[in-house]
């Protein structure tokens, strides 16, 4: 991968690309739980607000990051 010079870099735009792959993973967990509550036969009830909020909080931060390069027109 080829390095940057610092002053290229947008420290940003890195901190929202950090958010939403916190927030994929996140989901995909939530995901998971949720599927295993179900083939455990378990109320999904609970897991279900989880993944819920998993799905929202992975919406907005690909939103944030979405709208900062929009807004900068970041590169990297």
């Amino acid at each position: 991968m080829l390095s940057m010079p610092a002053e290229e870099r947008c420290d940003e735009r890195a901190k929202l690309g950090d958010a939403v792959a916190q927030a994929v993973s996140n989901l995909y967990a939530r995901t998971r739980e949720y599927q295993d509550a179900r083939d455990r036969k378990e109320n999904p009830e609970q897991f279900s607000i989880a993944l819920a909020a998993a799905r929202n909080a992975e919406r907005t931060a690909v939103h944030a990051y979405d709208e900062h390069i929009k807004k900068h027109g970041c590169k990297r």
